[in-house]
């Protein structure tokens, strides 16, 4: 075989399988788009708190809320609420005076209503030590996912869809923690 034929027999070659490798990356990113379209459905059908769930804006009357997760605490309506929600673990500093790293709340709209979210971690330890709080200004009502040691506890007594709301939220909230942290 001459140099031409091994050439003309190389670029075939090459040729051929950089089409194959086409094929499979076009092949996987339609089966990943479908795959994530089954979950975003799937999603949508367990719980109308993720379909229609929606980051807003303070209006005027809720702007005391705009603040950080230390400063909710001088608000006497969720003081009592989060009291009420930690109990006993009250005797942990970082959960009692919730100073540790966050950022200031945000709010949240659902079809249940609307919620304040409060969210704060033990310094050094957010990703094994964290809280995040669903506070209902309406009724001064608070459900939260609390994570110590790496494991989820539910306070509040949230329902299903108020837990899936919780995980989702959380996923936002802390995207570098493994997010089967949020599925116990």
């Amino acid at each position: 075989m001459n140099s031409k034929n091994k050439i003309i027999l190389s670029m075939t070659l090459f040729t051929l399988l950089f089409l194959i490798l086409l094929c499979l990356l076009f092949t996987s990113s339609i089966v990943l788009k479908n795959d994530l379209a089954l979950a975003n459905e799937k999603e949508k059908t367990n719980s109308s708190y993720q379909e229609y769930t929606k980051y807003i804006p303070f209006p005027k009357e809720l702007k005391i809320y705009e603040v950080y997760p230390w400063e909710m605490l001088n608000l006497s309506n969720f003081a009592k609420s989060y009291s009420a929600l930690i109990g006993s673990r009250v005797k942990d500093n970082w959960l009692r005076l919730l100073d540790g790293p966050s950022s200031k709340n945000k709010m949240v709209t659902t079809p249940q209503g609307d919620f304040i979210i409060v969210h704060s971690c033990k310094q050094h330890y957010c990703d094994t030590h964290f809280i995040l709080i669903l506070f209902n200004p309406a009724n001064c009502q608070s459900r939260a996912m609390l994570a110590e040691n790496g494991k989820i506890f539910w306070l509040g007594n949230p329902d299903n869809e108020m837990t899936l709301l919780l995980k989702k939220i959380g996923k936002v909230t802390w995207p570098n923690i493994p997010s089967n942290r949020f599925n116990q």
